[in-house]
């Protein structure tokens, strides 16, 4: 897996650069040459969004593995955040969208609250033994 992620970070530009290129050509046959259904644009389709992940997966590689005191913080949580996010979006967004009509405030609304809770809930479930005992989580080190 190290040797495949190397050689995505080295030539993860040319992926990034044959995406936008596929996709430039995708929507010249769309929209200018008006044919949708073709062949050829779920061919295009899926060569840009095969490269663009595997120019993503590079690009990330690259410029977003870090270590330091927030990157180790959130991966020490990373298994009770992936739990407890899913819950906070399905709560918040079930009642703000009762009080908020607006789109973006709606959208704004539910990932600050959602965030909160969870890193609110997370840090309650780290530091109590038995809870974390129950979501599978070891000793504190």
């Amino acid at each position: 897996e190290e040797e495949v992620t190397r050689k995505l970070e080295k030539y993860s530009v040319m992926f990034l650069t044959i995406t936008f290129l596929v996709c430039c050509t995708y929507v010249f046959i769309f929209i200018w040459q008006e044919k949708h259904e073709t062949f050829s644009c779920e061919v295009l389709h899926e060569i840009a969004q095969w490269c663009g992940v595997l120019g993503l997966i590079g690009i990330s590689r690259k410029h977003l593995e870090q270590d330091n005191k927030v990157t180790r913080f959130l991966t020490a949580r990373s298994f009770p955040i992936y739990i407890f996010q899913f819950g906070w979006i399905i709560l918040i967004q079930y009642y703000l969208s009762k009080l908020i009509m607006n789109t973006a405030l709606l959208y704004i609304g539910t990932v600050v609250g959602a965030l909160a809770g969870t890193l609110l809930t997370v840090e309650i479930v780290m530091r109590i033994p038995v809870i974390r005992a129950l979501f599978g989580m070891g000793k504190r080190r």
